[in-house]
């Protein structure tokens, strides 16, 4: 953005380049944070709503947390920084350390960035890693901050655990399964059990938050720098 200043004389100039200047920084870190938050709520949640089905409404800005821009910051480096980050992700330089009120959420939401970079997941204990299969009767949580996990009746150490729970290994493709038994002599197969898990790249917020930038930030610096004027004293 480009600013002219013209005054009566140069020591008005002077002056009026002063406010300007003490307050464009300001301007810049309040536009960037409404930036980012009007951005992550109408721009990136809906995206994440499309790739994840949200069952806790909380967790979305646990794992969408608006850092704000620090103004000294933007003052002293002349660049005003404001981000959407995961809300247990390290701080980022320029912004403030003050958290935005958010829900509940897991201890680690590592696990997010899989989802937007792809990966490999490993067993926490043990050799191996328990698949869910795909359609299965597995059910999961529907609210609280562990929504979308695995409820406990279905998780692979009660299962086993639970007298009913067995290995089962297929003699025509080598893999082995958690399943139980069940009434009847039925079989119920839940897991598949594997060395790893890749994980695709699934959720992309970028494209959608760099079109909400461009479209949002504009207006939001002419109102943060308007209002910043107003509220100034030309000394």
């Amino acid at each position: 953005m480009r600013l002219t200043i013209k005054a009566d004389t140069p020591h008005m100039e002077r002056r009026l380049q002063a406010l300007v200047d003490k307050q464009l920084a300001f301007a810049a870190a309040v536009a960037a944070t409404k930036t980012a938050v009007q951005v992550r709520n109408d721009f990136v949640l809906p995206q994440y709503r499309k790739t994840f089905e949200a069952r806790n409404k909380p967790f979305e800005k646990v794992v969408h947390n608006v850092a704000a821009a620090d103004a000294r910051s933007a003052k002293a480096t002349r660049t005003a920084v404001a981000a959407i980050k995961r809300k247990d992700a390290p701080y980022i330089p320029g912004t403030t350390k003050r958290q935005e009120r958010s829900g509940r959420g897991p201890a680690s939401t590592d696990f997010m960035k899989r989802h937007a970079t792809g990966g490999v997941k490993a067993p926490k204990g043990g050799s191996k890693i328990a698949i869910p299969i795909t359609n299965g009767p597995i059910s999961r949580r529907k609210g609280g901050p562990k929504a979308g996990a695995v409820t406990k009746t279905f998780e692979p150490k009660t299962i086993m655990n639970s007298g009913r729970g067995f290995i089962l290994r297929s003699k025509k493709s080598g893999k082995s399964f958690i399943a139980r038994r069940m009434a009847r002599g039925k079989v119920q197969v839940l897991y598949t059990l594997a060395n790893s898990a890749t994980i695709p790249r699934s959720y992309d917020p970028l494209p959608r938050a760099r079109i909400g930038v461009q479209k949002l930030y504009p207006r939001q610096f002419r109102r943060a720098f308007m209002a910043a004027l107003k509220t100034a004293r030309l000394r």
